[in-house]
């Protein structure tokens, strides 16, 4: 590879917390990872297999392999029915996109027409590893072909090695690593290039900042869906490994990247972790890591991003109907949470800010009875009566908030109908 010569949602929670520094002020993320597993044999095989993307339907994954020689890295799509289905064989994109040479690093664009990839000395460019985009045509017979790769031009790619790993959802913004361009901060720094819409022409790349970039090899950038995320991979000191995996975060996109930190012992247990991916939705993230466990090389992993610190699962369910004059509220707790505040009454603006008598104490339980004796309400909740509930979450360190808030009183059948509408959000 020319390029570096230069937890779903449970109750048993693997890997590390992931603390950030944002501003002058510390805060947590509201996640972890589980632990890590292959992608298995269908993926990956006995040589090198390098993450790539996913559609915006999660149903194709474009990859890079060299399983057809050393030195031949080709672009694969692999495809499934479902995203609950297991990835099919993966297809080569055929000489169109591939060449004799070094194709890699493949990222399908939103709307699924044009690929991006790397190709390295590849014929009409300007030298080292180049940036390049085929369109997806239909032919006469209906099927679907790849056009003749076109070269972004000298605005986005050097003399030297220029890879693009990540495209912004909207497909405005691109994010690739240079080697030693001109305003950069270290021998490989991340860069982006923008533009107005889609049918426009990429415009001048924009370095990442120190904040990001370091002295050192930064690359392979991953942003979200969101745009409120990147991960990229750096061997700058500090890691666990040669080259380790790293996350910034910024608040809207307008604002600065936050300090990057690094993904943990879990993510970077080996010599070599790159090429982060999240699949849309955010609830997995894909790397490429030489990892013991693999079948080959390199190999393809992917590590379920558990949420920890929200409670979540609220019990009864958003517009639940209820039948009885009494209900136990109940919620799965934040992972970290040692307890919580009950704010309970008939008022909103009351319990949202927590005044006259809605505060219902502290307590270790994750469960609430209301509309028995001996507890609020006790002659039974009353038809047609709105009330409002909230959870505030204590850890040691950051206080969150659950909101469960009732909404409406609606009786379609007819009868004495008491309705709690919930709606979660975290302070």
């Amino acid at each position: 590879m020319k390029w570096l010569n230069e937890h779903r949602i449970g109750f048993l929670l693997v890997g590390i917390v992931i603390a950030i520094v944002i501003g002058s002020g510390n805060a947590k993320a509201d996640f972890t990872f589980g632990e890590p597993t292959n992608l298995g044999p269908t993926i990956n095989s006995p040589h090198l297999d390098l993450t790539g993307s996913f559609s915006s339907d999660g149903l194709s994954l474009y990859f890079t392999s060299n399983r057809n020689g050393p030195a031949k890295d080709d672009i694969y799509v692999s495809t499934r029915a479902t995203t609950d289905d297991a990835w099919g064989t993966p297809v080569n994109l055929g000489p169109s996109v591939n060449s004799s040479g070094i194709e890699q690093g493949s990222i399908i664009s939103p709307d699924g027409l044009s690929l991006y990839f790397n190709a390295y000395n590849r014929t009409g460019g300007y030298g080292g590893l180049d940036i390049w985009v085929t369109k997806q045509l239909t032919g006469r017979n209906e099927e679907s072909y790849w056009s003749e790769p076109q070269n972004l031009g000298p605005t986005i790619n050097t003399s030297q090695n220029d890879v693009a790993w990540s495209m912004s959802f909207d497909g405005l913004a691109l994010y690739f690593n240079s080697q030693n361009r001109p305003g950069g901060y270290g021998n490989n720094d991340i860069w982006v290039s923008t533009r107005a819409t889609t049918d426009d022409a990429w415009g001048e790349p924009v370095n990442l900042g120190l904040t990001i970039n370091s002295p050192y090899f930064d690359g392979c950038p991953c942003i979200s869906t969101d745009g409120l995320s990147l991960f990229y991979h750096s061997d700058r000191p500090g890691g666990f490994g040669e080259y380790d995996l790293y996350m910034t975060t910024r608040a809207t996109i307008d604002d600065d990247w936050g300090i990057p930190i690094n993904l943990g012992p879990t993510i970077n247990a080996s010599a070599f972790n790159s090429a982060a991916t999240i699949l849309h939705g955010g609830s997995t993230l894909f790397f490429t890591s030489d990892r013991p466990g693999g079948y080959g090389d390199w190999d393809i992993w992917q590590v379920p991003i558990i949420s920890i610190f929200k409670a979540h699962n609220p019990t009864p369910s958003d517009g639940a109907k209820l039948r009885d004059t009494w209900v136990n509220l109940s919620w799965s707790p934040g992972h970290t949470a040692d307890s919580r505040d009950v704010y309970l009454g008939e008022n909103f603006d009351d319990v949202e800010v927590g005044t006259g008598d809605t505060f219902q104490g502290n307590q270790a339980e994750t469960y609430f009875t209301i509309g028995f004796l001996g507890f609020p309400y006790p002659g039974g909740l009353v038809s047609g009566t709105t009330y409002y509930w909230r959870i505030d979450e204590t850890e040691p360190v950051v206080l969150r908030s659950t909101r469960v808030l009732s909404g409406v009183l609606q009786s379609p059948l007819r009868l004495p109908v008491i309705q709690i509408r919930l709606m979660v959000r975290s302070l």
